[in-house]
């Protein structure tokens, strides 16, 4: 314990409960969810299941929309050590608990344009990475993000499948 550590007894705790569900439960569920959601498309798009093969970066738009809409841990919460103020110019105070709402942050219309609550592989992001914040950011950001999406690139360009697609594609 130091003060990088600082913050309340049960910091190391729940920082370790996160790797654990981070590592076993999340790559699951989003390749449940990722099957589930491509099949459903590919009901209504049925001319969409030749660009699995024939158009790699489309089954990688598929792994990171359906990530978009899958986050294992929808809100964040976290207790302010000292008083701050946001570049927004919103003040926090110590000891103040702030609560960060991943779902809502993915369906900002401004960034993934209309029908944010739909699966849609051919979707254009702009200004984000298009799995929005599901692996969150900064100090807290998940490590696997690499190994998920094929991409050390925040916005995604990658020309490799990271484990979602691999699966999916075999």
């Amino acid at each position: 314990r130091d003060a990088e550590w600082a913050g309340g007894e049960d910091i190391l705790l729940n920082e370790s409960v996160a790797y654990l569900v981070g590592s076993s439960q999340t790559s699951a569920l989003g390749f449940t969810n990722l099957v589930i959601r491509l099949e459903e498309w590919l009901k209504k798009h049925p001319g969409d299941r030749a660009r699995i093969e024939n158009d790699p970066e489309f089954l990688r738009r598929a792994v990171f929309e359906s990530l978009r809409m899958t986050i294992s841990t929808p809100v964040r919460q976290r207790k302010a050590v000292e008083d701050v103020t946001l570049s927004s110019g919103r003040a926090i105070k110590a000891g103040q608990v702030v609560s960060l709402h991943f779902i809502p942050a993915n369906q900002d219309e401004a960034h993934f344009g209309a029908h944010t609550d739909q699966f849609d592989p051919t979707r254009t992001v702009t200004g984000t990475s298009p799995w929005g914040v599901c692996f969150s950011g900064g100090a807290h950001s998940c490590l696997g993000r690499p190994l998920v999406t094929g991409s050390r690139n925040p916005m995604g360009a990658t020309s490799v499948d990271g484990t979602l697609a691999t699966m999916c594609r075999r």
